[in-house]
């Protein structure tokens, strides 16, 4: 079930329900700097923490 919440010049916020998995987290990743997570926090944390560890491997230079 998803619910429209608010329409903003820059996007749009809704709620989905959803189980936190691999899958979502998947999902949510692939979507890029065009999504944010805002809550639940548990899962916008896993996200932040995804993204910081990917962006240390381009900042390290493994080349």
């Amino acid at each position: 079930m998803e619910t429209f919440i608010e329409q903003k010049d820059d996007g749009v916020i809704f709620n989905i329900f959803v189980q936190i998995n691999f899958e979502l987290e998947r999902l949510i990743l692939g979507f890029g700097e065009t999504i944010e997570v805002l809550k639940p926090l548990k899962l916008r944390n896993r996200i932040l923490k995804k993204l910081r560890d990917s962006v240390k491997i381009y900042e390290e230079g493994s080349m």
